[in-house]
């Protein structure tokens, strides 16, 4: 089995993940890329089972700390910094999507991206109401 983990600048946009598909579709294939090194690497590599694989993706570059900010925004009663936060998520996860996703399947993709932002919206409602940000809530906003 071979991991592989990539961080939220390798997925920052569209291009990105495109390339991120990409080395894990080689791997899955056994093409080695420029990033192997050394033979050790080389010979570990070839004697994994490739087709036995785990992809970690973070969040898109910048998505993470942008959703705390607006739950804390909330708890402070900040509606503004949620609606500018909300546009923003959904103008760079539409550009990623129409970028990445073959026509027949960036409708759905689409739609489930707008139900997360209005999950999102939601959550922060809630903390607004509440008027503070818990553990539990921030948790919910950031996953």
């Amino acid at each position: 089995m071979i991991v592989m983990k990539f961080g939220g600048t390798s997925v920052g946009d569209g291009e990105r993940i495109r390339q991120v598909a990409q080395i894990v579709a080689g791997v899955a294939r056994g093409e080695l890329g420029p990033s192997v090194q050394s033979a050790e690497s080389v010979g570990f590599l070839q004697s994994v089972e490739l087709h036995k694989s785990v992809v970690i993706v973070s969040a898109m570059s910048g998505v993470t700390d942008a959703l705390i900010e607006a739950a804390k925004a909330s708890a402070d009663h900040d509606s503004d910094i949620v609606r500018c936060t909300a546009a923003e998520l959904s103008r760079r996860h539409r550009e990623a999507a129409e970028a990445v996703a073959l026509p027949e399947e960036r409708r759905a993709l689409l739609k489930e991206v707008e139900a997360l932002i209005e999950e999102f919206e939601s959550l922060c409602q809630a903390i607004h109401v509440l008027g503070e940000l818990t553990p539990r809530g921030l948790d919910a906003v950031a996953s």
